[in-house]
């Protein structure tokens, strides 16, 4: 998100931590440790004011009164540059279109997904960010209307508070990754309820974007939801109470009548029980996916058969589409081996399924992680890769090692390719399969597919040498979901 070295948007693959604070050179004690984290390794930030652009409604939000989709995201980016100690500048604009916005093309886009969601269904939102020598260059964001209602009041099972997911989609736009602070907006799985901007929110924001001189007045700038400006200073609106369990004492629980925190340790329903909020779980979790809210717990999503879900359960690294973070969902790994076809996560003995094809959990930035010669392919959680067989010709690649014949191609600044093959034009028609033409590239000829919008080898824009991925540039993720990645002959993304 700028030309400097900021802070967010979603770590690289695996969630990747800030720096815990350091010791002050006059003082023992630790500096207070910083929950929120940077999108990806380096922080980058937006360099220049963030333009952003509503291309699709929400039939929800239109329901209730026309333009309350844009008036509902103008809020929820705007918030974040009325805390007082952030120097970010953003704006939101309107401008309809007839498809969803086509992650790459240099502009930045939100939009809402009425049919057709082509991620996973309990993907509440999906954010892809582009970085540029340190500088966040674009940023969209896909949201579910397909399998969520959108509401304006508190979110419940089925249902989700449209400003506060629109709040956490734009926290990672603008360079922030999940937090580890359960109560901020960036906790990376919804709840429920009407999240508004907490405290280690503010800390990550102001860390990407500090603002020079003292804290902006209120009076001036506004701000955020849930706090009103009193004496030049944004003050927290209505009685201190808890939500969460987390919110009280060690020794406390959250009471679900009075709001109170009271002491006692917490109550609730066993993993895999219907909740509406997390007061209604012994393990103070309760998901809100497509199907409803469910009692359940984090596990290691890069591990899906490690020992951290009890019998009976799986755990789904794509349930939230956050890369190394899964949930503990009801299920039991099946009998299908890699490589063999599935539908379902309980298919496959890997407990991964993942585009029909029974895989294992990988992060493409590890070299040689994959077992039987597979290749670590873009998977559907975000910023995570899926195991796989290597790709077919004319398959979406990243790397030139992710194709069968070892050749992915791309034009110049796209984030991904095609898998191409060697030829020899003097067989013409016959060099290439069916909808692929033989195409001469320097000391070389490879097949790529005649379709528009596939990858062109005209004017040497494109690259077919091969890119090992460890010259490859960083990885990039989807704000709550989908990786991209790049292949030239310099570098890739």
């Amino acid at each position: 998100m700028t030309s400097r070295p900021s802070c967010f948007s979603r770590p690289t693959l695996a969630l990747l931590t800030l720096s815990l604070g350091l010791l002050a050179q006059v003082s023992l004690a630790p500096a207070p440790a910083r929950a929120f984290r940077c999108l990806r390794l380096g922080c980058p930030a937006w360099c220049a004011p963030v333009e952003m652009t509503l291309t699709s409604h929400s039939a929800d939000l239109e329901a209730i009164a026309a333009g309350t989709t844009l008036s509902t995201v103008d809020s929820a980016f705007t918030d974040w540059t009325r805390v007082s100690c952030t120097a970010l500048e953003a704006s939101v604009t309107e401008s309809l279109l007839p498809t969803p916005p086509f992650f790459g093309d240099g502009a930045s886009h939100v939009g809402f997904v009425e049919v057709d969601w082509p991620y996973d269904a309990n993907a509440i939102g999906i954010s892809d960010i582009q970085v540029t020598g340190g500088c966040i260059t674009e940023a969209d964001t896909l949201l579910n209307g397909e399998n969520f209602t959108w509401v304006l009041g508190a979110g419940s099972p089925g249902t989700v508070n449209a400003y506060g997911a629109l709040l956490h989609e734009a926290g990672h736009m603008y360079g922030l990754g999940h937090s580890q602070e359960p109560r901020s907006v960036m906790w990376f799985l919804y709840r429920g309820g009407r999240p508004i901007l907490l405290q280690d929110d503010f800390d990550g924001i102001c860390d990407l974007y500090p603002r020079e001189g003292g804290p902006a007045d209120c009076a001036d700038t506004g701000c955020p939801l849930g706090y009103a400006c009193e004496a030049s200073v944004c003050a927290p609106l209505g009685t201190a109470g808890c939500i969460r369990h987390e919110d009280c004492e060690d020794d406390e629980r959250c009471d679900a009548v009075t709001g109170a925190c009271v002491v006692g340790v917490p109550t609730g329903e066993v993993l895999g029980a219907p909740c509406v909020d997390d007061l209604d779980c012994l393990s103070g979790s309760c998901a809100q996916l497509a199907t409803g809210g469910v009692c359940t717990q984090a596990c290691d999503g890069l591990a899906p058969r490690a020992v951290a879900c009890p019998s009976g359960f799986l755990c789904d690294g794509d349930a939230v589409g956050v890369c190394g973070t899964g949930l503990c969902l009801a299920g039991r790994p099946g009998d299908a081996s890699l490589g063999a076809p599935c539908e379902e996560d309980s298919d496959c003995a890997s407990s991964m399924c993942d585009g029909g094809v029974c895989a294992t959990p990988c992060d493409p930035l590890i070299e040689d992680g994959c077992p039987n010669d597979f290749v670590c392919e873009p998977g559907q959680a975000a910023g995570c890769g899926a195991c796989k067989p290597p790709l077919a010709l004319g398959s979406r690649c990243r790397f030139n090692e992710d194709c069968e014949d070892g050749f992915c191609i791309t034009n110049e600044g796209a984030e991904t390719g095609a898998c191409a093959s060697l030829c020899e034009p003097a067989e013409g028609r016959d060099a290439c399969p069916e909808g692929f033409r033989c195409e001469a590239m320097g000391d070389m000829a490879l097949c790529v597919a005649d379709e528009i919008g596939q990858p062109s080898l005209s004017g040497g824009s494109c690259s077919a040498s091969p890119v090992s991925r460890s010259n490859a540039g960083g990885l990039f993720v989807f704000g709550l979901l989908a990786l991209v990645g790049r292949v030239t002959r310099r570098r890739r993304r």
